[in-house]
């Protein structure tokens, strides 16, 4: 469902005097074709290609865009010009924090953007308010929510297709294909977009599992007597550089399965959207505080010795101690150190002057 912005004001002539019976006509620019608008939020009464106001009192939702509104009583005639209508100034974002493929079980705060695959797309989308949690971005038919704001596909981001082929039929247990990453990839639920198809059918059901760096993250099922398979593949996953994928066969070998072929669909990312990331506070302590502080993340098991970390002064919506404004302002000076492969680093926040700093202050990460 839709969620449109809503354009209000009242109707004036060039006195300042409020107009009645006004009819309205909004044209979007700058090829001015008549622009849809409706009287609700959610875009399901419309207002035709033109309304009538009887007070004066205009308004009415679209999608976002600058418009030329034209408004006529009786033999007037005002035309106003780039009208700005649009959803960003609903909300306080400053900053988009990546935050890699779009998880239903994760809690997603203002200004934080995923990515979304639908098939041989990719999606992107903010989100809009803080405590997010099991709001789907609308990848099926993109556009904006109360929850998400859509902002297209990225360029950084292409697909990756992973192909292996097996000639023989198996044996029990088998690793029949393993792979390492160079760099960031994601594969969606369901492994929409992937291809599954051997040259000889299996006697009996047989599956295949994938697994994620030893530990299993979906199947690969061949039908008895089928050439084709089905995926069962929970939610998306994604691999960085580092990890190992793996497919391995059953126990029980198939007696005749055979020439299978795997073609797996991912995207492969190179604008640090699929990348990790995330958000930490720097506590100075109370009053007068301190010349620097540290936070430690941990819980980082993919991160390597020679990783490369990123960190900056994240405003977000402030803390309890410090405004948003504040963090734009502050002379403090962060970075990340003292990596620990398999489990995290720590970042430092330090004055650039004599003085010290008190309270906490927001920063966010990004390690590849």
């Amino acid at each position: 469902m839709a969620t449109y912005a809503i354009c209000a004001f009242d109707a004036t002539d060039d006195s300042g005097n409020l107009l009645t019976n006004v009819t309205v006509e909004v044209r979007r620019t700058p090829d001015l074709t008549l622009e849809p608008v409706y009287s609700d939020r959610a875009g399901t009464v419309s207002l035709g290609n033109s309304f009538t106001v009887t007070d004066g009192k205009v308004a009415f939702y679209c999608a976002g865009g600058a418009f030329k509104i034209t408004l006529t009583s009786g033999s007037y005639t005002r035309t106003r010009y780039y009208v700005a209508v649009g959803r960003a100034a609903e909300t306080d974002l400053t900053i988009a924090t990546p935050q890699g493929a779009y998880s239903s079980g994760a809690t997603y705060a203002l200004g934080d953007l995923v990515s979304v695959v639908n098939g041989s797309n990719v999606f992107l989308f903010i989100s809009l308010q803080n405590t997010n949690l099991n709001h789907t971005p609308d990848s099926s038919t993109p556009g904006d929510t109360s929850w998400w704001m859509y902002v297209g596909s990225p360029t950084g981001s292409d697909f990756l297709d992973l192909a292996l082929y097996n000639e023989p039929v198996l044996t029990s247990s088998e690793s029949v294909f393993r792979a390492i990453f160079a760099g960031a990839a994601t594969f969606p639920a369901g492994l929409t977009g992937s291809q599954f198809i051997a040259g000889v059918a299996a006697t009996g059901s047989t599956i295949l599992t994938l697994k994620r760096n030893g530990s299993s993250i979906g199947t690969i099922t061949f039908g008895a007597a089928s050439t084709t398979a089905t995926a069962s593949f929970a939610t998306a996953v994604t691999f960085f550089a580092g990890d190992v994928l793996e497919v391995v066969g059953p126990a029980s070998a198939d007696a005749t399965l055979a020439k299978i072929s795997l073609t797996l669909r991912g995207t492969r990312d190179s604008t640090g959207v699929l990348g990790q990331s995330g958000t930490a506070t720097l506590d100075f302590g109370s009053f007068p505080g301190s010349t620097d502080a540290t936070v430690t993340i941990t819980g980082i098991t993919r991160i390597a010795a020679g990783s490369l970390v990123e960190v900056w002064l994240w405003p977000g919506s402030g803390t309890s101690d410090h405004t948003d404004d504040e963090h734009k302002a502050v002379n403090m000076r962060v970075k990340a150190s003292d990596v620990v492969a398999g489990t995290g680093f720590t970042i430092f926040g330090m004055t650039t002057d004599d003085d010290t700093l008190d309270g906490q202050w927001n920063v966010a990460w990004r390690w590849s």
